[in-house]
């Protein structure tokens, strides 16, 4: 057995060869062991022990046997030149703090088993480009992945059921994320400040948008709220600066004065629900506009289709002239729109001349829906 802190502040300990038999490594064992470059653990220790390796920050390489089963809290916190870890099947646990500030970490695998990931376990992991996380998890902790600032694309597995409070706070690379259906719930801050993130699909399992969950997300160009969502907090979009685009599906939400502070978009809103009345002159701390849409039960434009609100049948982008065919008739009262010799004021007719769904009635949209025509649509 080596004991708790049995070599802290062994500064000028630059290797070490641990002794086969040994089954037990005390907390805080190499704490501060600044010049420790790499360890072998060897079989039969079951546990990596709170802060083991705690700022040992020329640590580059460590071997993990299959014996161990946990790695406790800080147990590898702020080992900045750690570039790789393989941690091996048979771990159940990582503890808090477990990898926080291993700025050299490029990449992770967390292997199937993994059941708890605790809070802040790769705060900090600058260089960290890629994760995997395992379906035997169940929940992303608050602070996982704060600062991963080089993170790109995160699968969250179908076992997942909540994402915490500033689980992906400034991952600033983050481009996508996939939420499964199985998430209810997403925390406070969650996705603060990832000014890569595009888009994000918020499933139906989700009742509420948490205060400043996507604040900061300047790239993110369209969100779908769906029916589902009944609260939207104070700051949820604040500062997403590219987003142009708001569809909800279902009955309006309690939404709070500041939630789309900054933001300027064409909000899209089911027609025929009378929940949206007192909703729509509202501006949420942003500039938007209101227009209303379609809800079909086979979510699309298409034909046998139906808005479950107006009951409407067969309605279908392009079709301006509302006689349920697209031709140049359509096309004639598109350019006389652009032309401004006789605008189109009624919301939902103007809806159905967004034909390429940027909010705007233009000439782009006469060009696409003239091409459509001509390619019989």
């Amino acid at each position: 057995r080596i004991g708790s802190s049995a070599f802290e502040g062994c500064r000028r300990l630059a290797a070490i060869a641990i002794p086969d038999g040994v089954t037990s490594i005390g907390s805080y064992a190499f704490y501060n062991c600044s010049s420790l470059t790499s360890v072998t653990i060897p079989e039969g220790v079951t546990g990596i022990a709170s802060g083991t390796f705690d700022n040992c920050s020329s640590l580059t390489s460590v071997v993990i046997p299959e014996s161990v089963t946990s790695i406790d809290s800080s147990a590898f916190y702020n080992c900045s030149s750690l570039t790789s870890v393989k941690i091996p099947e048979s771990v159940t646990s990582i503890g808090h703090a477990a990898f926080f500030g291993c700025s050299g970490l490029t990449s992770l695998v967390i292997p199937q088993g993994v059941m708890k990931i605790g809070t802040q376990a790769f705060f900090g992991c600058s260089s960290l480009a890629s994760v995997t996380i395992p379906e035997s998890v169940t929940s992303i902790s608050e602070d996982t992945f704060v600062g991963c600032k080089n993170l790109t694309a995160v699968t969250i597995p179908e076992s997942v059921t909540s994402i915490g409070n500033a689980a992906f706070y400034n991952c600033s690379s983050l481009k996508t994320i996939i939420i499964p259906e199985s998430v209810t719930s997403i925390g406070e801050t969650a996705f603060y400040r990832c000014s890569k993130l595009e888009t994000i699909i918020i499933p139906e399992s989700v009742t509420s948008i948490e205060e400043d969950t996507f604040s900061g997300c300047s790239s993110l160009r369209e969100i779908t709220i769906p029916d589902s969502v009944s609260k939207i907090d104070h700051l949820a979009f604040e500062g997403c600066s590219s987003l142009t685009k708001i569809t909800f599906l279902g009955s309006a939400p309690k939404m709070a004065g500041d939630c789309y502070s900054g933001v300027t978009a064409q909000v899209y809103y089911p027609c025929g629900n009378e929940t949206w009345n007192n909703t729509i002159h509202e501006t949420y701390g942003g500039t938007l506009t209101w227009r209303k849409h379609h809800v079909f039960e086979n979510n699309g434009n298409t034909q046998n289709s139906t808005c479950i609100f107006c009951g409407e049948n067969d309605v279908k982008i392009g079709d301006i002239s509302g006689d349920g065919k697209i031709n140049i008739l359509d096309i004639a009262m598109l350019y006389s729109h652009i032309k401004r010799s006789a605008t189109i004021s009624d919301e939902e007719i103007l809806s159905r001349a967004d034909i390429n769904g940027d909010g705007k009635v233009n000439i782009a949209d006469a060009g696409r829906l003239y091409a459509s025509v001509q390619n019989g649509w």
